[in-house]
């Protein structure tokens, strides 16, 4: 990617992209063993 946007590089074609996508990009977490992940939507609160 030449000119990738601020944050996560994914943002601009994410459906579940956040304010904080497009200014942030994302730390790589484990979500399960041998299972990650580096999206902020993991690091939201489930209900």
């Amino acid at each position: 990617m030449m000119d990738p946007p601020p944050g996560c590089k994914f943002n601009p074609r994410c459906a579940h992209a956040m304010d904080i996508c497009r200014q942030r990009i994302p730390e790589i977490k484990e979500l399960s063993s041998g299972h990650f992940a580096a999206c902020h939507l993991h690091d939201q609160p489930t209900v």
